[in-house]
């Protein structure tokens, strides 16, 4: 069994923890100041868990050893942001295993929902026995790696005796968090660097889960991270420092800001660093002087403050137990004020939970469901969107789509939902849902052989219904390709009878659902019926 520290957990948008006890810094036998990594290749491209271990050379002994993940669209350079970084930083920081998982964007996800979901079942697919990332961290205990890394000549190893980290950058930050609630007996060292500002919400509501459950598992002291330059973003550090503060008025945030950054390397790359350096160090930062020397264009400040209670003041009040304090003066005031009334009744809408009365976001053709938004606030208003991924948001016309509940039917491909909250202090969202139309499936009632005159059928789960035409199509594979059934009305039927005839033919089954204007359809795979011998 691998040894394990007591876990502290953290999370949400760009936290760190401050580690207090148990590290230390590691000794290792080093060749020289200046050291260089390679990346070994590991895993199964074809089952797309893949990805490198980056290993320091001409160094020996076990390593601390964690997991990186890259943003949106980091799989073409994340290896080379990291391995640079890393060989830049020298002696600075203690030679590591490096473990980086390639996730590949889904190719055509022009708005990188599809992808965004991808990244989260990389860490935590509930539909799933084992998720990819308890696969790496299997290969982590077992030896596997080890064995891959002495095979390759090196001298180092994965010290599982120690704790293993997780970190990433962007939506990688994202999925870093959702790994130490979901692990946190094995990552009690997470790091979640300035993730896209586009994404607070998601985070907040879909991805991670409630601000409630995540604050409840958030360390003592937390270490936030954001470039200042983008006050969206770091709109999402206030929003969650509210949420904590609600819990517990005890709790101290460092929150360290870039004044100058743009969301890409450089920053990524900074967040990074400070994040390894208090692993080495037992919590303590490098200093302002050290990080502006280590990357220039990065202006940075890291400061401390006291939680606040519920909200947040203007900068006239001076009331000493709502604010976060810098030297006595509040900070960051002016940064809320737009979104926080002082007047509790005009506080935001906070949602609680998005529920869907259809098993993984999955629906047949015509079949109803429905979702509710469960939220708290007062003067409560309503706004159901959705989109494709041909088309923007627009406003829903289904009935509810102005209440908590809206009622919808299953017609395309794949729809996304969001439900924007509103009252008279603004409006917040929540994350997009996608709901994904299942094929029809089809079941032979003789398997996949049949006797010659042997009667049977071929039957589908979307039974009849009036509103569908059921387009039923074979193939004796004779090079005639697919055709249309024409037995006496199997456009209304959900099954076929059958006869053994052929000695191989395939059958398949398109639903075809005219609503006004528009026609949807899907189709199901094919069911492959041979002649026995």
């Amino acid at each position: 069994m691998v040894k394990r520290f007591m876990p502290v957990m953290l999370a949400v948008v760009m936290l760190l923890s401050v580690f207090s006890s148990g590290l230390g810094t590691y000794k290792v036998q080093a060749a020289s100041d200046s050291i260089s990594y390679d990346c070994i290749e590991y895993g199964d491209k074809s089952k797309d868990n893949w990805g490198y271990l980056l290993v320091p050379k001409g160094v020996s002994g076990p390593l601390q050893t964690g997991i990186v993940i890259h943003g949106l669209s980091g799989e073409e350079n994340a290896a080379s942001y990291v391995t640079n970084a890393l060989k830049k930083w020298g002696n600075k920081i203690s030679p590591k295993i490096i473990v980086l998982p390639i996730i590949t964007r889904v190719p055509g996800d022009q708005y990188g929902t599809n992808t965004v979901y991808k990244f989260r079942n990389y860490v935590y697919d509930k539909t799933k026995e084992k998720s990819p990332i308890q696969d790496v961290i299997a290969q982590m205990d077992n030896g596997t790696f080890n064995k891959l890394i002495a095979n390759k000549g090196y001298g180092c190893s994965i010290d599982n005796n120690k704790s293993y980290f997780v970190t990433g950058w962007s939506l990688g930050g994202a999925s870093a968090a959702l790994a130490g609630i979901q692990y946190r007996d094995i990552f009690p060292y997470v790091g979640v660097l300035s993730p896209a500002p586009t994404m607070n919400t998601l985070f907040t509501y879909g991805y991670l889960g409630q601000q409630n459950y995540i604050f409840s598992n958030a360390p003592d002291r937390i270490l936030m991270m954001s470039a200042a330059v983008r006050e969206d973003e770091e709109e999402g550090c206030y929003s969650q420092m509210r949420a904590a503060a609600q819990l517990d008025t005890s709790r101290k945030f460092t929150y360290f800001a870039f004044d100058y950054a743009e969301h890409g390397e450089g920053l990524f790359m900074t967040e990074l660093y400070i994040f390894l350096y208090a692993l080495d160090h037992n919590g303590t930062y490098p200093s302002e002087q050290e990080i502006k020397a280590m990357y220039p264009t990065q202006v940075w400040r890291g400061k401390t403050y006291d939680t606040c209670i519920l909200d947040f003041p203007d900068e006239s009040d001076q009331s000493p137990n709502h604010r976060w304090m810098e030297n006595g003066k509040c900070f960051a005031c002016a940064a809320v004020k737009k979104t926080k009334d002082k007047d509790k009744d005009k506080d935001l809408p906070v949602i609680q939970s998005v529920n869907s009365s259809v098993k993984n976001n999955t629906v047949k053709m015509g079949e109803y469901y429905s979702m509710t938004v469960n939220a708290t606030g007062s003067g409560l208003s309503y706004q159901w969107m959705w989109r494709t991924d041909k088309s923007d948001w627009d406003t829903s016309k289904c009935p509810g789509s102005n209440d908590a509940t809206i009622q919808l039917e299953g017609k395309r491909p794949v729809v996304y939902y969001k439900c924007v909250v509103s009252n008279a202090a603004g409006s917040v969202e929540t994350a997009e849902i996608p709901v994904y139309l299942a094929k029809p499936v089809l079941t032979s009632s003789v398997g996949n052989t049949v006797k010659k005159g042997q009667k049977y059928t071929i039957s589908s789960d979307v039974k009849y219904d009036k509103r569908f035409i059921y387009k039923w199509e074979y193939n004796k594979d004779d090079n005639k390709g697919w055709r249309e059934s024409q037995l006496d009305g199997c456009t209304q039927k959900d099954t076929l009878d059958l006869e053994g005839k052929n000695p191989v033919i395939t059958y398949k089954l398109t639903i075809i659902y005219k609503d006004g204007n528009n026609t949807f359809s899907v189709t199901s795979d094919g069911v492959k019926i041979t002649m026995a011998e």
